[in-house]
Order: structure tokens, then C-alpha cells, then sequence
């Protein structure tokens, strides 16, 4: 038997019975009992739609491992791309987020390289923005102050190099930090002597300094606040006395944070001085010596022309004996006294190339004809320049100094003199050193300050 939902050719679907008939038994006959039975069209459109929905899903359960590959591979693209895409957004986020800070970065980095010109731009409204605002603030008020400071520091180093006054100044640790240059050429400082380097030790290197750092070193390491000291030089031109004065600077508390020092070449000041008060002592005495020295002179004229023929030949020779004695005494004290009346004048001097060695020679000469049994030993160096100088007063400067030795040896007859030249550098400068030794007992050393002044002598 069979029962089932058959469609025919037209697509509309009908019920199919088949059902065996049981005929009598050896017959040898079959029968087949087939009847159709229609179905209303609205169960033929639910049977068709139950029959594709069927088929649709036994395609869907054939397709269902490679559908669910298929998602699952477009679900990771989707999520690969997705985690990119937050990966690249979170980048450039954070770039866009750190750019002021770099920049920020990048800004402070110039300043501390000296770039005060430096200008950050404003991307923003916020606290970011606002900290970029303030930079470029910062960095304008820093560009204008030094600026200024630059300013200040070309009128102070101008200042400064048209002064006179030599100007030091100096740390805590007496290094230098300012050195103008009347500073450096009247103490005649080298070139270890520059910003940076202990002034004290500048001083200590240089032997015409030293009596510089002695005054010096004990006033700075005693941090005083203010002090004046002179102290007298020895340069290339000769004795210089200076007058320096030294100030501290602004200190934290008692410390001292530097110092300033001024120095004054008061060596033609004091030269000066000194010539005016010998010019008008010397033009006093003159004045005060000169006026009875003629009364006196004429007076024992006088009484030798007189009283001479009237006394005996005795006393008449001792009377002529007295009077001469007394006119040549007066004559001797006239020349005193214009020698007196010259020192008062202003000197003038005559220079000319000068040869050490022949005036030496020639006044070596003379000394040696007067002091017989004396020994002169020379040392004359052959290759001394040429000077420029006053011959006569040379002659009579070499003439006293060679004298004075004599005169100080304990036997002048049998002395034994040493006169040397030769070349030497000395303060930064070269100069030629006459030396003239003597076996006296030397020179005492409170004269040393005083033994450039006229008329100062010791043997």
C-alpha cells in the first residue's frame, strides 16, 4: 500500500493512494486499488512553502560548517580591522595629545642653548594651551632681560675701558672676573692673567707682582669689607707707587661674596710733590743763603785792603790768609747755591743714542787714574742695544754710583769693584741692567724706600 503527497504536471499537489485488493487465493490475479484525491489550493501553497523552506534548510545544513568559516573569517577581518583602526586612533591621539609637550620639550631645550627667540604655537584652550601661552611669555621677558643685560654689559666693559683706574674684580675665591685694561698695563699682568685664574696666584708668578700679593692675600683671605693699601712697584718704566682700594662685594650673611679693586698710579702725583717741596726748599735757600754771603764777602775785602798795609808782615800774611779763606768759602757757598737755584728749575733733557759700554769705559777710566791701587773688574756685554737717553746725566749718574762704591768700600785706595751690563727682560718688558758691586756693608733696608730722592746718600 502507498499514501503520499504527489504533484502532478501543472504543480498542483493531490493526495495518492495506492492499496493491494486481496482476489481469491490461486487465482494467480493481483489488484491494485489507485485513487487521487485533490488538495485546496491554500494547503497546495502551505505545502509548497513548507517544501522549499525544507529544501532551503537542508541547503542551509549542508552549507553551515563553510557559512560559519565564512563569518567567522569576516567576524576577525572585522575585528583585526577594528583593533587597527583603535591602535592608529590611539597613536595618533596620544601624538596629537604630546605634541605641545614635545614642543614644550623642543622650546626648553633652546633656552637652555641660549635661543631666547624661541615661539611655541597655541593649539588649544585648555590648561596645555595655557602652559604654551606662558612659555612663549617666559621666553619673551627672558629675550628682552638679556637683552638689557647685554646692553648693561657693553656700557659697564666701555665704562670700564675708558677709566684710567686700573678695576679687578674678583670672586670668593679671589679668581678674576673683570680686568680692564689700564689694570692690565699698569700692573703689567701676561696672558695666565684672564678671566677664570686666581689673581693671587697671577701676582705670585710674575717676581715685580710679589710685593702686591704679600699686601693683597692677607686683606682678602681676612674677608674685610673695605681697605686701602699703597704699595710701590718695580715695572719696566721704574718705581711705580700705586694706591689700591679694595671693596667687597654684596655678601649672604658675613661672607664675602667677591671683591672690587681700584688702583691709582699715583707715582707722578707723589714724584711731583716731592719735586715741589725740594723746588721751593731749594729756592728758599737759595734766596735766604744768597743775600748775606755778598756783605760777608765784601766786608773781608774790605778789611784786607784796609788793615793789610798797616800790620807787619805777620799779620799781614795771616790777615791775607783769613780774608782769601773766607772769599773762597763764600764762593764755594754761591755755587751751593746755584746748584740749589738749578734743582729749583724744571730739568731739561737732551736724548741721544747712548753706548753703555763706552760711557762705563770712559768714566771707569778716570776712577782708575784717582784710585791707583784700586781693582776695577769689568764684565761688559758686546751685544747691548743701542739707548736713548741724556749722555751728561747718564755720565753723572754712572759717575756717583762708582763713587759711592769706592766710598763705601772699608779701604777705598785698595777697594775692589765689580761693573757688569748685560741684557735681562723684567716685567714684560727687556731692559739692560747696569750692576755696580761693591765689599761695603750695603745699603740699610729702611733707606730702600728713600734712595730715589735727592740728596739721600749712604756709604
Amino acid at each position: 500500500s502507498y499514501i503520499g503527497l504527489d504533484p502532478l504536471r501543472d504543480g498542483t499537489l493531490f493526495v495518492r493512494v495506492v492499496v493491494n485488493v486481496n482476489v481469491a487465493p490461486g487465482s494467480g490475479q493481483r489488484r491494485v486499488l489507485h485513487a487521487l484525491y485533490p488538495i485546496s489550493p491554500r494547503l497546495n501553497r502551505l505545502a509548497a512553502t513548507v517544501e522549499d523552506a525544507y529544501a532551503k534548510y537542508h541547503e542551509l545544513d549542508y552549507l553551515r560548517d563553510k557559512l560559519k568559516l565564512s563569518f567567522a573569517m569576516t567576524l576577525t577581518m572585522v575585528l583585526l580591522f577594528s583593533i587597527v583602526t583603535a591602535v592608529w586612533a590611539a597613536f595618533y591621539s596620544a601624538r596629537r595629545l604630546a605634541a605641545p609637550i614635545r614642543d614644550l620639550a623642543t622650546g626648553t631645550a633652546a633656552v637652555a642653548a641660549g635661543d631666547y627667540t624661541t615661539s611655541l604655537p597655541v593649539q588649544s584652550n585648555d590648561e596645555m594651551g595655557f602652559l604654551v601661552s606662558s612659555f612663549n611669555d617666559m621666553t619673551r621677558r627672558i629675550g628682552r632681560a638679556r637683552v638689557e643685560v647685554e646692553t648693561q654689559r657693553e656700557y659697564l666693559d666701555t665704562v670700564l675701558r675708558q677709566l684710567s683706574s686700573g678695576v679687578i674684580a674678583l670672586d670668593d675665591s679671589a679668581r678674576i672676573t673683570t680686568l680692564n685694561d689700564s689694570a692690565a698695563h699698569m700692573l703689567e699682568l701676561g696672558d695666565e692673567a684672564r678671566p677664570g685664574t686666581s689673581f693671587l696666584a697671577a701676582c705670585q708668578a710674575d717676581p715685580h707682582l710679589l710685593p702686591l700679593a704679600e699686601a693683597l692675600a692677607p686683606l682678602i683671605e681676612e674677608q674685610r669689607r673695605q681697605w686701602q693699601e699703597q704699595i710701590t712697584l718695580f715695572a719696566s718704566d721704574g718705581r711705580r707707587v700705586l694706591m689700591c682700594r679694595g671693596t667687597a662685594l654684596a655678601a649672604e650673611g658675613d661672607a664675602a661674596r667677591g671683591y672690587v679693586i681700584v688702583f691709582e698710579n699715583i707715582t707722578a702725583i707723589i714724584q711731583g710733590q716731592r719735586d715741589a717741596a725740594w723746588s721751593e726748599v731749594a729756592r728758599r735757600l737759595a734766596h735766604e743763603i744768597k743775600n748775606p754771603l755778598t756783605p760777608i764777602q765784601l766786608a773781608a775785602e774790605r778789611l784786607r785792603q784796609k788793615y793789610l798795609k798797616k800790620l807787619g808782615a805777620e799779620d799781614g800774611e795771616a790777615l791775607e790768609r783769613l780774608t782769601s779763606t773766607i772769599v773762597q768759602q763764600v764762593d764755594t757757598m754761591k755755587a751751593i747755591v746755584n746748584t740749589f737755584s738749578d734743582y729749583a728749575k724744571t730739568p731739561t733733557i737732551s736724548r741721544g743714542a747712548v753706548d753703555i759700554n763706552a760711557l762705563l769705559s770712559g768714566v771707569i777710566e778716570l776712577f782708575r787714574s784717582a784710585y791707583p791701587g784700586a781693582t776695577v773688574e769689568t764684565h761688559l756685554a758686546a751685544d747691548l742695544p743701542p739707548l736713548s737717553g741724556d749722555v751728561t746725566r747718564l755720565r753723572q749718574v754712572m759717575n756717583n754710583l762708582i763713587k759711592n762704591a769706592f766710598e763705601a768700600s772699608p779701604e777705598p785706595a785698595n777697594a775692589h769693584i765689580i761693573i757688569s751690563t748685560s741684557t735681562t727682560q723684567y716685567a714684560q718688558a727687556d731692559h739692560v741692567e747696569i750692576r755696580i758691586e761693591d765689599r761695603g756693608d750695603g745699603l740699610p733696608e729702611q733707606l730702600l724706600q728713600n734712595i730715589f730722592e735727592p740728596y739721600v746718600s749712604s756709604k
